[in-house]
This record gives structure tokens, C-alpha cells and sequence, in this order.
């Protein structure tokens, strides 16, 4: 599924990076519903998230910045392909 948290354009995302695509179990599901709503997540257990395209980037410390320009300086980060790990209890 599309991971990129922004509005998706009405023509759709250009290139699979920008809809950087995601594969997720259904407790890691839980943690992106939470981020969307800045809720904490309420697990059964431990889950795993992976992405295999580069993230185009966001604030790593302030839910919802997805512009670089809004970021504070040096919170701004792009990442290549990874593994999340979601613990039951963060």
C-alpha cells in the first residue's frame, strides 16, 4: 500500500517513490493509524513494517512535517530501504 502520509495527488503519485510503498502487518497497521491521529498506539504485540523504495523524506522528531522547509534544522531526514520494528510498548 502507499505509505507517503501527504494528500495523494488527483492524478495519483508519479513514480513508486513518491508513493513510497509500504508492507506492514496488521499491528504495525495500528501504528500508522495512530500517527495519523498523534494517538499513541495500543498493540497486542510487537509488529514489522518494511519499505523497499527511499522515503522522500520528513521531520523525525514532529508527527505530521512532511515539508523541509517547516522542519527544524537537522530534523529533516530521506532514507533509503528498511525494516521498522514496532514494539508492543515503545
Amino acid at each position: 500500500m502507499p505509505g507517503n502520509t501527504r494528500e495523494m495527488p488527483q492524478t495519483g503519485w508519479p513514480s513508486a517513490h513518491h508513493a513510497m510503498p509500504v508492507c506492514a502487518d496488521l499491528e504495525s497497521l495500528k501504528c500508522i493509524q495512530a500517527y495519523l491521529s498523534e494517538e499513541k498506539p495500543e498493540l497486542m504485540r510487537g509488529g514489522f513494517m518494511w519499505m523497499l523504495h527511499r522515503h522522500v523524506g520528513k521531520d523525525n522528531t514532529t508527527p505530521m512535517v512532511m515539508e523541509k522547509s517547516k522542519s527544524a534544522m537537522g530534523h529533516w531526514i530521506e532514507f533509503g530501504p528498511h525494516l521498522m520494528i514496532m514494539p508492543k510498548d515503545p
